[in-house]
């Protein structure tokens, strides 16, 4: 989001018949008004985080202030863990995971209020608390967005900025890229430095290749897996169909299709291009949105979830990429739209095993949704997933088709969405079965088996009797 300092007195009702949800149903809220702002914003960005050990799920919310964490494992309660400082005044922040830890960054950060840097957290000790393990501005100050990819241990920082604060910028560029072999001690590998064009505002990795989102300058696809030698691959430059400030894509699971948003305040439809030949982009079908303005996405199996500002959550079933369906939506900001103002749902994380989705309103608070929708997930999918007998007595077989070797976790879950089964799966080309004899003990009734990849998710229903 831009640096805007907006200041606006929030209409205490509702527009007059306003539906609040559609497919989308609330667990848990979590809401403080007296909280610091900056203009109208409390909120910023927003993350998940699974603690495979302890099975459990927490959320991670920015505030302009602080670094909230909660454990939302019981979904009807958001329980606040730890609330961690140290860079205060920040309109933007963003989170990765990588193992037990969080890389924390902060961009836009009100001039002579603090000074930015990068934090990494150790989530180890949760619930109890979490541990600053790392805090330090010599791999930047201001960094507006990160990614990280986990197979070859690499964090991604975007327009990277050095100073000490926002007035004493010294030194930009668009991207730097570090090593995390020795997690505690990014090493850099290669700069992206300021053109004419690249100034990446987001970017989404695919083993090492990066696509970029370059604002005003379109989106820009870029080789990185030798960083002593990035190469271009190709690129989506204006003008486009809804054009604007090119913001922030995802790749669907089988690595073809790839959509974007161009950030307005007001709002520009969505795109999907087919990227299957990297160095000619083309684009599949029409501009697309339902009420809000676009600003984050995240394409999960046959669903895309984005966060649509003052639209709040929306989901659309992704089965025909020429027409999107727009199925589900969530409104975390139930008041009219101000225009010309970035307002309402700024973050939404769909990745969690119990499949909840985290959304982060800029001033109501932070939310944990679940999606009323039973739709298969593997439409687009190079991954087929079943299970046999079905129903069953004591033992099931998880069969996995796949067309590539794979990195997976399984997951069972009873309707309590109590995990009564997990396991790593390593997926070999063609098919895979696994064994599953962790429900002997359990009571009859129905299961859910879900599949979660870096690309997609999967669910199959199994029933014991």
């Amino acid at each position: 989001m831009k640096k805007i300092f907006l200041f606006f007195t929030l209409i205490l009702s509702i527009a007059a018949n306003a539906q609040i949800a559609w497919n989308m149903t609330l667990l848990s809220h979590y809401e403080d008004p007296n909280l610091a702002r900056i203009g109208y914003e409390i909120w910023n960005d927003c993350e998940g985080y699974f603690d495979s050990l302890n099975k459990k799920e927490y959320a991670i919310a920015g505030s302009v202030d602080s670094i909230y964490f909660f454990d939302i494992t019981n979904s009807s309660i958001m329980k606040k863990c730890d609330v961690e400082g140290g860079i205060s005044h920040a309109v933007n922040r963003d989170f990765e995971i990588y193992d037990h830890y969080v890389y924390c960054v902060s961009d836009n950060i009100a001039s002579g209020t603090s000074q930015g840097k990068m934090q990494i957290f150790d989530l180890q000790y949760l619930p109890d608390s979490v541990h600053k393990v790392y805090e330090s501005n010599a791999t930047g100050s201001n960094t507006h967005t990160i990614k990280i990819n986990k197979k070859s241990k690499r964090l991604y920082k975007c327009i990277n900025r050095y100073g000490t604060d926002s007035n004493t910028i010294s030194l930009i560029n668009a991207m730097e890229i570090y090593s995390l072999k020795d997690p505690l001690n990014p090493t850099l590998l290669a700069k992206l430095k300021r053109g004419d064009y690249n100034d990446v505002h987001e970017s989404f990795v695919n083993n090492d290749t990066v696509f970029c989102s370059d604002g005003n300058a379109g989106l820009f696809i870029y080789d990185m897996n030798d960083t002593s030698n990035i190469v271009p691959f190709g690129s989506i430059q204006p003008p486009y169909p809804d054009c604007a400030y090119n913001h922030s894509s995802w790749l669907d699971s089988s690595g073809k299709y790839l959509l974007f948003t161009d950030e307005t305040p007001d709002g520009k439809g969505m795109k999907i291009y087919d990227v299957s030949d990297i160095s000619t982009p083309r684009i599949i079908g029409g501009p697309f949105k339902n009420y809000g303005s676009p600003h984050n996405v995240f394409w999960v199996g046959r669903y895309a979830f984005v966060s649509m500002y003052y639209g709040g959550v929306n989901v659309y079933d992704m089965k025909n990429i020429y027409a999107p369906n727009f199925v589900a939506y969530y409104r975390t900001f139930p008041y009219p739209h101000t225009a010309n103002v970035y307002e309402g749902c700024w973050g939404v994380y769909p990745f969690l095993p119990s499949g909840n989705i985290i959304a982060s309103d800029m001033v109501t608070g932070i939310y944990l949704l679940k999606l009323n929708l039973a739709v298969n997930e593997t439409a687009l999918s190079s991954l087929r997933l079943s299970c046999y007998p079905n129903p069953f007595n004591k033992n099931v077989i998880v069969n996995i088709s796949s067309t590539e070797k794979e990195v997976m976790h399984l997951f069972i879950y009873d309707l309590q969405s109590k995990i009564v089964a997990e396991r790593m799966v390593e997926l070999e080309t063609g098919n895979n079965e696994i064994y599953i004899d962790q429900l002997q003990n359990s009571a009859n009734g129905m299961f859910i088996v879900r599949l979660i990849s870096a690309t997609g998710v999967y669910h199959q229903t199994i029933i014991k009797q």
